[in-house]
């Protein structure tokens, strides 16, 4: 293939990406929830020129710096906004993804890949959903290019270039603090088995000592945020219990949820609706058989070492994920072994490759029948995954994705500029939707005043006139409240689809 096709193939594959991400991205997710509420207002604050270098809970500060130009140039569109954000972050992943496969195997394969990564329900959910979690696969993959190319070329500037982008990894997420372990680790044991630990002696040194110094900042946000990474923070609670558990608990209850881990591609998944079908594996069964067929893809004696590697990334990088202190009900969980979203699609589209060389000497006088045959399982694997996520994912999400927010934040940028908000209720449908942060944050126009950090008490608090006060469609109570307190109001019930109300909005003049 010419570098012209090469790149021709490439772009097409972006294009059929593109058009299968930006199908109804105005709809679906349609809810603005509190994660995104996080990344809007840290992004914000950079914006303001604040440049905050905290964890927000989980989150870090290196997608909500990445996505800073794409949201100064979309921004003003919502909800919308972050999931474009969130989708060219994804295509970062699926580039960096084809290059390493490229590495490891050949074009042929990091094609299948990049293609069957891009349509597949795991990572088409995160790249929509507008998430800071989407950026973990590009890391993974990045990461993995580095140690291949140093693995093959034994180039310093390779492993400098891993150490630097695997350090990244102390500034994402908590799943990703282990990744310079991961990645020095690896290393060290490749050099060991190699019987190269003495020629490397000091390439390895400064590799440390880069890492060490890249690790300064990291430690001293930890040192200053005892508040998340305490005893009793979001982070800490999640791994400062362990030290409290007896060998036997502390064995017993990671080999438990190893356990639960494994099963989560065939068996059972993330239970979370917001990013995946509720317990749904998170491969569909056609790619879960190709998965295991790719291991005889990579079982040849020059590609050992790569099915190697493969499995030493699906065992440590959701060790994270699976900490004792983690409440049952969040294991298995997709967003917590993310990183690992390349290298099990590797094997799915090398199973898939396999499939098509073995058949291949079978059918050597009939290509067309094995054209079809490889085709009809392939389009069948699309179709899965596809439906999964238009069909079966939106009609699991809150209000199966009615997007009340969305509809109250239309209204009120129909309104005057100087007409005032306020909640008089909020989170009436399900899952505590919506929230007023969900309906201020999705304004395409600026406002005077809007009160949206907590619902109103009482009508009391309604000191700024002009105003239009929000309520859920069985407010009854808090309605007539409003209307004693302000008998010239006007109440008008907002309608939707089957004449059922789907907010109600007093308007104070």
């Amino acid at each position: 293939m010419t570098i012209k096709k090469k790149w021709l193939f490439i772009l097409l594959i972006g294009l059929l990406y593109l058009s299968i991400s930006f199908y109804k991205i105005d709809q679906l997710p349609g809810e603005w929830y509190g994660d995104i509420s996080n990344v809007h207002e840290y992004v914000t604050q950079i914006l303001k020129g604040q440049f905050p270098f905290y964890f927000f809970q989980s989150p870090g500060p290196v997608y909500h710096y990445a996505i800073v130009p794409i949201v100064l140039l979309f921004q003003n569109r919502g909800y919308e906004t972050y999931k474009i954000a969130s989708l060219i972050i994804s295509l970062l992943g699926l580039f960096t993804t084809y290059l390493f496969v490229k590495e490891i195997s050949s074009k042929k394969l990091a094609y299948i890949t990049v293609l069957t990564m891009s349509f597949s329900f795991w990572y088409l959910v995160w790249s929509r959903l507008g998430n800071s979690q989407i950026i973990i696969p590009a890391l993974a993959s990045i990461m993995s290019l580095f140690i291949v190319r140093y693995v093959k070329k034994r180039r310093f500037f390779d492993l400098l270039s891993g150490a630097f982008f695997t350090s990244l990894g102390w500034y994402t997420y908590p799943q990703t603090f282990i990744f310079p372990l991961v990645f020095f680790l690896f290393v060290v044991l490749f050099c060991l088995f190699t019987k190269r630990m003495v020629s490397q002696f000091n390439t390895l040194s400064l590799i440390l000592i880069a890492l060490f110094i890249m690790a300064i900042p990291f430690v001293t946000i930890i040192r200053n945020d005892k508040g998340n990474f305490g005893p009793q923070g979001y982070v800490g609670s999640k791994v400062w219990p362990n030290l409290f558990l007896s060998a036997d608990q502390l064995i017993g209850k990671t080999l438990y949820n190893y356990k639960k881990l494994l099963l989560m591609l065939h068996v059972k998944g993330d239970r979370t609706f917001r990013v995946n079908v509720s317990e749904s594996p998170q491969i569909d069964k056609l790619s879960g058989l190709f998965f295991l067929l790719g291991f005889l893809y990579f079982a040849k004696k020059k590609r050992r070492i790569w099915l190697l590697y493969i499995f030493w990334m699906l065992f440590v990088l959701p060790l994270p994920s699976i900490s004792p202190s983690i409440p049952d009900a969040e294991i298995p969980n997709s967003a917590r072994t993310i990183a690992v979203i390349p290298f099990v699609f590797v094997l799915v589209s090398a199973g898939f490759l396999w499939v098509y060389q073995s058949v291949k000497k079978f059918l050597t006088n009939d290509k067309y029948l094995l054209s079809i045959l490889l085709s009809v399982m392939y389009i069948y694997m699309v179709f899965t995954n596809l439906k999964l996520y238009f069909v079966d994912y939106a009609n699991g999400l809150p209000d199966r994705n009615f997007a009340t927010g969305k509809i109250i934040a239309e209204f009120i940028d129909s309104l005057p500029k100087e007409v005032n908000v306020y909640f008089g209720s909020c989170c009436w449908g399900e899952w505590g939707h919506p929230e007023p942060k969900a309906v201020a944050y999705v304004f395409r126009k600026e406002r005077n005043f809007i009160e949206y950090n907590h619902y109103l008490d009482s009508c009391r608090e309604v000191t700024r006139l002009p105003a239009v006060v929000i309520f859920g469609p069985d407010d009854d109570k808090k309605v007539n409240e409003y209307k004693e307190c302000f008998p010239q109001s006007d109440l008008v019930d907002i309608k939707g689809e089957y004449n059922t109300i789907i907010f109600r909005k007093i308007y104070i003049k």
